[in-house]
């Protein structure tokens, strides 16, 4: 049985609820569960959406502001390969990440901008985030 999570609206404090559901633990598994043609219609659908994100990538602008034609657009849909996904960085990874690449200067101009009062307070001030 797997969690699975839902909340609503970003707020960490919006309501949110985790129940258990049986998903499918291989595609012979979710066809016994759910039947072949819902399991292949699952799957097809998640691809669609994969694919669309490949076109949408096309179309966004690269930093010329040219976006690609429909025949390199079709080129990297034709180079597609459905995959599983990695699972990504959480914002806390990349702002960590990002301000371990900062020079000793640029984090403590960082450390002030975010911390106002820290400079008069010796190094104590008051975030101004909540």
């Amino acid at each position: 049985m797997a969690d699975i999570t839902a909340k609503i609206g970003k707020d960490a404090d919006g309501p949110s609820c985790t129940v258990k559901f049986d998903l499918a633990e291989s595609l012979d598994d979710a066809a016994k569960k759910w039947g072949e043609d819902v399991a292949l219609s699952r799957i097809n659908a998640a691809i669609t959406i994969d694919v669309q994100a490949v076109i949408r990538r096309g179309l966004t602008p690269n930093d010329d502001g040219e976006i690609s034609n429909p025949a390199q657009i079709q080129k990297m849909v034709d180079d597609f390969t459905p995959g599983v996904k990695k699972q990504g960085k959480s914002k806390a990874e990349k702002a960590e990440e990002a301000f371990g690449n900062l020079s000793d200067d640029e984090r403590e101009e960082l450390f002030k901008k975010f911390n106002p009062g820290a400079a008069a307070a010796g190094g104590k001030g008051k975030s101004s985030r909540r």
